[in-house]
């Protein structure tokens, strides 16, 4: 359901991948800033879940983990 997944960007999804490709580049300079990156982000829906943890990942400082997190996304995102 690509519709449904478009449909939910409160962004258009160009502005979306942008902000996550700040963000990925962020996380491999092991930028604590990173949160703030995810934060401007906002909600994508069926993406909750792992946004939650890439905001885990940051906090507990395992970048590693945020950047593969973040790699996913952008290519569930990037079917669209």
């Amino acid at each position: 359901p690509a519709e449904h997944v478009t449909a939910a960007f409160r962004q258009s999804p160009s502005m979306v991948m942008s902000k996550l490709q700040e963000l990925e580049q962020t996380l491999r300079e092991h930028n604590p800033d990173a949160i703030d990156r995810l934060k401007e982000i906002g909600a994508v829906e069926d993406c909750e879940s792992e946004f939650n943890m890439i905001g885990k990942a940051v906090t507990s400082y395992e970048f590693d983990r945020a950047l593969e997190l973040v790699k996913g996304i952008k290519s569930r995102l990037g079917d669209v």
